[in-house]
């Protein structure tokens, strides 16, 4: 791994949930094969940021009541994960305020935050779609979501599968899963997806049949030119190329089993609430049976 992203923690956010620990574990593994150090952070939510703070004027006591058990949360998944990595370099913190908020500050120096499907709220778990989708919109670095019904810490992966569309947004894609596919010695899975333009019907067939197979060879020609640099930085990695015609996120489901890791590039604008992820990578975290790391650029 690049000694640029050693001294950058693996971020875990942990809310008490079993799926959460899980994922804990999984970062922990993932921290011990890049070298990095994994740090626990658990959301003391603010009602003041809620309700505003008159509504929850009160002693100060009810504050500090509140951050005993989410002491507690951090130090018990601390404890399980030296458990199972106990040469790991694991802190953990409380912060106060919005989930998504404190992961969004801490990405800064981050490697990688690593986060279950369910985000930690005022109200216990509601939705994917709420801290975990407002994470993956502002992070500064890959955020990667782990499927609740996965045993991913003690599950042996098959591969690495990244999705590439020839545009920037996927170049951090690529790196990363090569990284990752190094850092585990998996083979990777490069997948390009492509759409026919449309044929007009007065077209012959023959030519119809032309058009679509220099289509799929340009598609080919895409994804050998998208990875041929990182093959040669990370010769070790045996790549596989598949250039599949059809939408991209069936593609990558179809291809993505429970042992797998996918991992794609998504927009990211703002930091406003809004569907700022793309299609692809909104189907992936949704729906994927495996973690999925997802490589935000802004602009």
């Amino acid at each position: 791994m690049d000694e640029d992203f050693a001294e950058h923690p693996i971020v875990a956010a942990v809310d008490g949930s079993w799926s959460a620990a899980q994922a804990a574990l999984w970062a922990a593994d993932l921290a011990t094969r890049l070298h990095c150090t994994l740090e626990i952070v658990h959301a003391l939510p603010n009602p003041g940021y809620y309700f505003g703070e008159a509504a929850v004027a009160g002693p100060a006591e009810l504050a500090e009541s509140g951050r005993q058990p989410a002491n507690r949360i951090v130090t018990e998944t601390a404890e399980l994960v030296r458990e199972h990595f106990p040469d790991i370099d694991v802190s953990g913190s409380v912060s106060t305020g919005p989930a998504a908020q404190a992961l969004i500050e801490r990405s800064k120096n981050a490697r990688m935050c690593v986060l279950g499907p369910n985000g930690t709220e005022m109200f216990g778990t509601i939705l994917l779609g709420s801290t975990a989708i407002l994470v993956v919109n502002n992070a500064h670095c890959p955020v990667v979501i782990c499927r609740q019904n996965v045993e991913m810490f003690d599950s042996v992966h098959r591969q690495i599968i990244v999705g590439v569309d020839g545009t920037p947004l996927s170049d951090d894609a690529v790196e990363h899963a090569f990284q990752l596919a190094a850092a585990f010695g998996l083979p990777l899975v490069a997948v390009h997806a492509w759409q026919a333009d449309k044929i007009e019907v007065h077209y012959p067939i023959a030519e119809a049949r032309k058009s679509l197979a220099t289509e799929e060879s340009e598609a080919a020609a895409l994804l050998a030119e998208c990875t041929a640099g990182w093959s040669d930085k990370y010769p070790d990695v045996v790549v596989t190329r598949i250039s599949e015609r059809g939408g991209a996120a069936q593609i990558l489901l179809n291809r993505a089993s429970s042992n797998d890791i996918v991992v794609v590039g998504s927009r990211g604008r703002n930091r406003l609430i809004g569907p700022l992820l793309g299609s692809t990578s909104q189907n992936l975290i949704y729906h994927a049976p495996c973690p999925v790391v997802v490589c935000r650029r802004a602009g």
